[in-house]
């Protein structure tokens, strides 16, 4: 069983760990244990052992943003990428939820896509050394379902 919650510091390790087996650098240590600080990462765990995360922020105009969504090699296919997805929707409901991508990260644009997400337009070198990215968009949750009794 997968639980997902908010990452706390006890959680660092574990997302460094599956960060590392995704992208082989650890570059992003800083950037991920100052996120885990600001409570903008969630993370799914099997029992003790952390299998996914997503880092969601409000970088983009104040807007809730996707930055980054992982699951780890080991665990891909189980729906936690989609479990991690649910998670923010039940704690921001109301809001939509925004996602920047490089252009020319096409999987990653395959990615948002399959869960939901449309391409809503681009920005011209706003990405990783100037590249154009590609903004998603998804509806709020309670614009998606039925919420009446």
């Amino acid at each position: 069983m997968v639980t997902v919650e908010r990452a706390t510091e006890d959680d660092f390790e574990g997302v460094l760990a599956i960060d590392y087996a995704i992208t082989q650098d650890n570059s992003r240590q800083h950037l991920l244990a100052e996120a885990i600080r600001n409570r903008e990462v969630i993370v799914a765990k099997k029992g003790q052992t952390r299998v996914g995360f997503a880092h969601v922020d409000r970088s983009l105009l104040g807007r809730l943003c996707l930055r980054y969504i992982a699951v780890h090699p080991e665990h891909r296919g189980e729906g936690i990428t989609r479990e991690l997805l649910a998670y923010i929707h039940k704690t921001h409901p109301d809001e939509p939820l925004f996602a920047a991508i490089i252009e020319s990260d096409a999987e990653e644009q395959a990615l948002v896509q399959k869960l939901g997400f449309e391409e809503v337009g681009h920005v011209e070198r706003f990405g990783h050394n100037g590249e154009t990215t590609k903004l998603y968009y998804k509806r709020p949750f309670s614009m998606t379902h039925n919420q009446s009794n």
